[in-house]
């Protein structure tokens, strides 16, 4: 089973992002977002909310698609 941090770097790809855009698009130091995205470290409750969102938006397109 794939880690928080692992979905999160998974769908940076699929949205074309890294470290530099997400750091650009949330205001933070592009050291923070790296910081942030180790792997081990627990995500962020904000993004936990953005993997939330994701998943049910993945897992409704997949039901529409049915």
């Amino acid at each position: 089973m794939m880690s928080e941090v692992e979905k999160f770097r998974s769908y940076m790809q699929t949205f074309d992002l890294d470290d530099q855009k997400i750091a650009k698009i949330t205001g933070y130091p592009v050291e923070k977002v790296t910081d942030i995205l180790q792997p081990g470290k627990e995500l962020p409750r904000w993004l936990r909310l953005v993997l939330y969102v994701w998943e049910k938006t993945e897992t409704r397109n997949q039901r529409k698609m049915v």
